[in-house]
């Protein structure tokens, strides 16, 4: 994560080239962690699925959707088709659903040097309680010999020797997928030959949302009385985009090239019968869209047909931005069927003129209006978050415990409270059940109240949802997931968001660009300090205000002192619980600055703390203090470097 966001800052190019090969590199690592974790909970059967209620087309296109870049890049054609019959909503495991459907994706696109890559889900059985779908990822790849065909699930196992160097790969995903569907009650297979590329297909049987859980659509047949003509060389994207405009009521027809497009455009405009509305790849042989657009518009017959423009990779097409060919919006492939009708009821409501590309994104410093309660006692935390919060354009009170809390939300009204679950004196849960009481009895209206934890599982979130919570975000987190969740909670009142895992999204504030970027220097010798860590923090800076990383180095030192006295005394004293609940939050702010390793330490020291084995804490914390020395040393060295700019 903080790779990405170095990413996001001004680089010089073998600068970007580093952190590219950076973030790549990590990826790939956490990649190959996660699978041997999962595979391990697996074999152990400690892995279980969760319950939840989620938007089934949405983790599907939107899972489909993460590979839309590297499909652009490589000149593959990625499509994915849910039909009409497929429900927006079910219940089940959308977090492992999803680990499904990302490793069957990715492994076709990674072994599909050039082609079609197309996910199909269908509807095969449904009943009162459960609905039972079958998936299957089509690619036009290299294909599996038939030797390699028998133990393909079956861990550590690969195509054939070279794969794991030339493709990459633990050789653990098909058999973590094929544990993963037994446990949705399902099955998995394939069909492929060497050179005839592959099909994988798996089944599952999740449980049916309530009626009218998810956003109905006022008319879902919208479209009535409009003919539509969708032009585009390959026959599956035909298909594909056939099926949801005929749903909705257009009357659809199609064309496998430019030249055959213009000759029924003409047609029908002769005819009287003419088209309103036209979808163009952009990328077709001969005639592309680009050109076919330009014909359409220098013909005065046709020039009143609306065009949007379908696009792999970037959208718009590079150096066509300004070219006034009139697109009421420039889609990317794979076209979500939730996009594409939004952008359509868009137009046809009157409102294309504010449309220009779709599904992008950008955070800005804007007033909202709304207040909010921070509710964290890590002050590094804290001055984080409020930074986030304020850049976003709210208000912020803070309270550092549970009791501040529910003293301060009797009397102010807000519009949402985030709240730390591990905290002195009185702890999240218990001012959330607080205040919850408080509401029921004078009747007084729901305020959202958000968890923030830096524990994941299953369980956890289960703990927050059970004490009166209305959703859960993971410590540490980015502003863009913090806009998204205050966005859902708070700027759409009149939805109930479902609570669940937050939306991670790739834009990212940009820094101001008033801010002199001070290029960090090198991580230090001994690994302690990460300082591409900082870099958010300095994305906080506002017009006229210093830069507050020098600030949260100080408050760190300062705090963080106090912290490892008061551990050593819980040590010295075998309290269980006081080691436990200051090793949390001393891991907590050092993760927040960089220092990885030191909150690794403590996060062991909260582990025994936890366990109720303090005996072995001596050892461990003469480690930590060590290294937490030389963690003070480096950040007082960088305090003294920011004051000395700031002069």
């Amino acid at each position: 994560g903080m790779a990405e966001l170095l990413l996001n800052t001004p680089l010089t190019d073998k600068q970007q080239h580093l952190a590219e090969n950076v973030h790549r590199s990590g990826t790939a690592l956490l990649g190959v962690i996660n699978e041997i974790l999962d595979f391990s909970k697996i074999e152990a059967g400690k892995l279980e699925l969760e319950q939840l209620e989620f938007g089934l087309r949405e983790t599907v296109e939107e899972a489909v959707d993460l590979f839309a870049e590297s499909a652009g890049r490589k000149g593959l054609n990625l499509t994915c088709f849910l039909p009409d019959e497929i429900p927006d909503r079910a219940i089940g495991d959308p977090g492992r659903l999803r680990q499904v459907l990302l490793n069957l994706v990715g492994n076709a696109m990674k072994f599909t040097p050039r082609g079609n890559v197309t996910v199909w889900l269908h509807l095969l059985a449904q009943d009162a309680h459960t609905l039972t779908l079958k998936c299957a990822v089509t690619d036009t790849g290299i294909g599996i010999p038939p030797s390699a065909q028998a133990n393909l699930f079956t861990a550590f196992s690969q195509a054939d020797g070279s794969t794991t160097r030339q493709f990459g790969g633990t050789g653990l995903g098909l058999a973590i997928v094929k544990q993963l569907i037994q446990l949705m009650g399902g099955e998995v297979g394939f069909i492929s030959a060497p050179g005839q590329g592959s099909t994988f297909w798996f089944t599952a049987r999740l449980g049916q949302a309530a009626p009218g859980g998810g956003a109905q659509l006022e008319n879902p047949r919208f479209m009535t009385g409009l003919r539509v003509l969708i032009v585009d060389d390959d026959p599956t994207n035909l298909f594909v985009l056939n099926a949801p405009l005929s749903a909705w009521g257009a009357e659809v027809v199609s064309a496998d090239s430019g030249a055959a497009a213009l000759e029924l455009l003409s047609r029908h405009a002769t005819n009287r019968t003419p088209f309103d509305m036209a979808l163009l790849d952009i990328c077709m042989p001969g005639m592309d869209g680009l050109m076919l657009a330009r014909a359409i518009k220098a013909d005065p017959a046709l020039r009143t047909v609306v065009l949007l423009a379908i696009n792999s990779g970037e959208s718009p097409a590079p150096g066509c931005q300004t070219e006034p060919l009139g697109f009421i919006a420039w889609l990317q492939k794979p076209v979500r069927q939730s996009t594409l009708r939004d952008c359509l009821r868009r137009h046809l409501q009157g409102t294309a003129a504010a449309l220009s590309t779709i599904g992008t994104t950008a955070l800005t410093p804007r007033e909202t209006g709304r207040r909010v309660l921070l509710v964290e006692d890590n002050p590094v935390n804290r001055e984080v978050a409020t930074g986030m919060l304020e850049l976003l354009g709210y208000r912020v009170d803070s309270a550092e415990d549970g009791r501040q809390a529910l003293e301060r939300s009797e009397t102010i009204p807000y519009d949402l409270i985030l709240m730390d679950c591990q905290m002195p004196v009185m702890d999240g849960f218990t001012a959330t059940a607080g205040i919850r009481d408080r509401e029921r009895q004078t009747q007084a209206a729901h305020i959202p109240i958000i968890a923030l934890t830096a524990n994941a599982m299953a369980q956890d979130r289960e703990q927050c949802l059970n004490s009166g919570m209305d959703d859960y975000l993971s410590k540490p987190f980015t502003q863009q997931q913090l806009k998204d969740l205050l966005d859902r909670w708070i700027n759409q009142p009149s939805k109930s968001a479902p609570p669940g895992a937050p939306v991670v999204a790739p834009a990212i504030v940009s820094p101001n660009p008033s801010t002199p970027f001070v290029q960090p220097d090198q991580v230090e010798a001994t690994g302690l300090v990460d300082r591409s860590a900082w870099e958010p923090i300095r994305m906080l800076k506002r017009p006229g205000h210093p830069d507050p990383l020098g600030k949260l180095l100080a408050t760190y030192v300062e705090d963080s002192r106090t912290l490892v006295e008061q551990l050593r005394q819980a040590i010295a004293s075998k309290d269980s619980a006081m080691l436990h609940a200051l090793a949390h939050r001393l891991k907590s702010s050092s993760a927040t600055l960089g220092a990885l390793t030191l909150a690794a330490q403590c996060k062991e020291l909260e582990a025994l703390g936890r366990e109720h084995r303090i005996e072995e804490a001596p050892d461990r914390f003469r480690e930590l203090e060590r290294d937490f020395l030389a963690v003070c040393s480096i950040f007082q060295a960088a305090i003294n470097k920011e004051t000395s700019h700031e002069r």
